[in-house]
């Protein structure tokens, strides 16, 4: 039997969202860590990847963000 993940959540740490699975807001810009925790606690998701995303900054120079990828089975 193969294990299939059904869909997969993104936190940024240069975005708020509203959670992808329920209404509770995501603030990743304020509170990484808490946007991360609710995806593993409130929905069992698995993290899947931790790492920077280089989006353009307002001066357009490369800015340098958080990101998490977590996944529903």
């Amino acid at each position: 039997m193969t294990n299939k993940i059904a869909a997969v959540a993104r936190v940024s740490s240069n975005e708020m969202s509203g959670c992808s699975f329920c209404s509770h807001s995501i603030d990743g810009t304020m509170d990484f860590a808490a946007g991360v925790n609710h995806y593993l606690t409130a929905h069992a998701c698995t993290l899947l990847h931790v790492g920077q995303e280089d989006v353009a900054g307002r001066d357009g120079k490369p800015w340098a963000t958080t990101v998490a990828l977590l996944g529903a089975w």
